[in-house]
């Protein structure tokens, strides 16, 4: 089965070094704006390009959650077959007793503590780290660095910025942008942009509002 990386920005760099770097072959990104390039030797191709009538897995690499759930519901529709794979770098360390679902990217120095639960396309970063039976909903992002006390919620479609610290037990909506650096220490609602030590809902937000 051949695997392509949708998306070939930044983050489907990073996506490709970590599938390389456990040992699987990328055939090719894909992305209309770069058609034509390549990064490390792999083509970017177009999506009109991209073969659906066999079984290809995908890893969908766009940073943005919103982005990146529409991508996936589109090609869920036009690829039925698509196999959507977990990208987890060697160096990441997901425990055995963790629980992911599909397209979720795990990068290199990250960990997923004991009876941990991902979601579908959610994207762990490089060294963050969510300690026990944390829960992230699905297209739920932590960016570099973050880290999970034991037992948080994050809910589907939130990201949560660099550098950011969640305490234990803690709960984050759905739709909710966590500013980078931020201490949460008391639940945060979902459908907000939230930042600061501690951190505190400063404005409403839209579901597409960008935030990278």
């Amino acid at each position: 089965m051949k695997t392509y990386i949708f998306g070939a920005g930044g983050h489907g760099k990073v996506v490709c070094d970590i599938l390389e770097a456990a040992g699987q072959r990328v055939d090719g990104f894909i992305d209309d704006a770069k058609r034509g390039a390549s990064h490390f030797g792999v083509p970017v191709l177009g999506e009109d390009q991209l073969e659906c009538s066999a079984p290809v897995g995908v890893v969908v690499a766009v940073g943005a959650n919103h982005v990146r759930a529409r991508i996936a519901e589109r090609l869920r529709a036009r690829c039925p077959q698509a196999v959507f794979v977990n990208a987890i770098h060697p160096t990441a360390h997901v425990a055995r007793s963790a629980r992911l679902g599909v397209g979720n990217v795990v990068c290199a120095g990250a960990i997923i503590g004991p009876d941990g639960a991902l979601g579908d396309h959610c994207v762990v970063n490089t060294g963050a780290q969510a300690d026990h039976d944390c829960a992230l909903g699905d297209f739920v992002s932590l960016a570099p660095g973050v880290i999970l006390g034991g037992g948080v919620t994050i809910s589907e479609l939130t990201y949560v910025g660099l550098g950011a610290r969640v305490i234990h037990g803690v709960k984050i909506g759905a739709h909710a942008v966590i500013g980078a650096g931020s201490t949460v220490v008391g639940d945060i609602d979902g459908g907000v942009v939230a930042y600061g030590s501690p951190c505190r809902a400063v404005r409403v937000r839209a579901m597409d509002d960008g935030y990278l």
